[in-house]
């Protein structure tokens, strides 16, 4: 029930939203169109009981007017960090330590008489304090009494410097027992300082495996150059293996799996990040079944799957460089020479650590070692094999044909 008669037109439920309506009543019509409903239109005299809140007040409401120096305090606190050397003097006469130094300070005494922790930090400075207008001063740094502490601590923090601006402002100004442990302890303390820090440093890397083909990293790439390519990259010694495929669903993806683990066997434990197919039911059930843990990397943290999205780029930016439209060629090659390269750490290609031996390639060719040692394999191939011979009259089997 409304009594605003154009509303019964606009929120119509059985007629179109208009498309000249303003942004608030098309707000107001989608919110609407939610639920089913009647509008109809009453009269305002008949219309009262929306209004019955309003019309009936409650009587024994009693409001509390804060008191005049509440009002006062709000609007001047803003002038509350302002302390001069009449302040700081002031306080120094009341403070129960910086008193009885000051007192001695001015008297030249060399030695205070004072067994307490407190004067402590006092003792080793004696030579170096002096008294300028009631204010103890060390060196050209002011004393400040324990009372005026927070409020110098607020003004020093004001625009939310970090610990060594903080400090370094204070060595030029001021000086108290500790006075670089409670600007630390207001910085971290600070819950806007807290919201706005950047990230804290990332720890470096732990080795994840002690063996090869233990644990790996998963990852697709693509759709690049009209098609896709699952990679495999070994934890321990760098292998890369790189599929082709078209599709990247979880059946597809199993297949492949089971191709690469049929030459090097099965791993301890797959990572890989949040994909649709590496999260779906039939590829946890085939790790599950493989005896397979599966690692799924952090959101917004890609660096937990690192390996396989840095071999992502690194094949990616070979594809673009090779001068072939043969794609399974030119991936060939380019996996061949990412086995056969030498870790700058290991010194060892990644086919020396998985398979222990170095894997042929072209360039193995140029030693002259190598053309002599294929001579001396062709020369001494049939003297492995066992020479046969008969005597006459020995009877032996033979095929006939």
């Amino acid at each position: 029930m409304t009594d605003h008669k154009p509303l019964v037109g606009l929120f119509n439920p059985e007629k179109p939203i208009s498309q000249h309506i303003s942004p608030r009543m098309l707000r107001w019509s989608l919110k609407l169109g939610t639920y089913q409903y009647e509008i109809k239109f009453r009269e305002v005299k008949h219309h009262q009981n929306a209004d019955a809140l309003s019309r009936l007040p409650l009587n024994d409401v009693k409001l509390q007017i804060p008191e005049i120096r509440d009002i006062l305090y709000c609007n001047e606190s803003e002038e509350q960090f302002l302390i001069t050397a009449k302040d700081i003097a002031q306080a120094t006469r009341r403070d129960p330590v910086l008193s009885k130094v000051m007192w001695h300070i001015q008297r030249k005494d060399t030695v205070l008489p004072y067994k307490s922790i407190q004067f402590k930090p006092f003792v080793n400075k004696i030579q170096e304090l002096s008294v300028n207008a009631q204010c103890l001063l060390w060196g050209a740094r002011v004393i400040i009494p324990v009372i005026l502490r927070p409020r110098i601590l607020e003004m020093l923090h004001e625009v939310h410097q970090g610990m060594s601006a903080m400090k370094a402002v204070a060595r030029s100004y001021f000086w108290w027992p500790g006075l670089d442990e409670d600007i630390e302890m207001v910085t971290r303390r600070c819950e806007k300082c807290a919201c706005n820090k950047k990230n804290p440093p990332v720890a470096a890397g732990k080795p994840a495996t002690l063996r090869p083909w233990s644990r790996l990293y998963i990852d697709y790439a693509g759709p690049f150059m009209g098609t896709n390519f699952f990679i495999v990259v070994d934890a321990y010694s760098k292998w890369v293996e790189v599929k082709i495929t078209s599709t990247i669903n979880a059946i597809r993806t199993i297949e492949l799996m089971r191709e690469i683990f049929a030459t090097h066997g099965i791993p301890d434990t797959i990572v890989s990040d949040n994909g649709r197919t590496f999260v779906s039911e039939e590829f946890e059930k085939y790790l599950k079944l493989s005896g397979i843990r599966h690692i799924r990397t952090a959101p917004y943290h890609p660096s937990s799957n690192g390996q396989a999205e840095r071999f992502v780029q690194t094949i990616k930016n070979h594809l673009k460089k090779m001068q072939s439209s043969d794609i399974n060629k030119n991936l060939a090659n380019i996996l061949l020479h990412l086995r056969t390269t030498p870790n700058a750490n290991s010194n060892s290609s990644p086919a020396e650590i998985l398979m222990g031996r170095k894997l042929k390639t072209l360039l193995d060719h140029l030693h002259p070692s190598d053309d002599n040692t294929q001579k001396q394999l062709n020369s001494d191939e049939y003297q492995i094999k066992p020479v046969r011979s008969f005597q006459y009259g020995e009877s032996v089997w033979y095929r006939n044909f």
